[in-house]
C-alpha cells in the first residue's frame, strides 16, 4: 500500500493541477485501510 501512496505523491509532484484529485484518492485509501 505504501508504494501506491508514493506513486500518488509522485503524480502530485509532476502535476500540481491534480492536487484535489490526489487528495481525494488519499482520503479514499485511508478510509479503505480503516475499514
Amino acid at each position: 500500500m505504501e508504494s501506491t501512496m508514493n506513486m500518488l505523491s509522485s503524480s502530485l509532484h509532476w502535476n500540481q493541477e491534480s492536487d484535489a484529485a490526489t487528495r481525494n484518492l488519499n482520503l479514499l485509501a485511508s478510509y479503505a485501510l480503516m475499514h
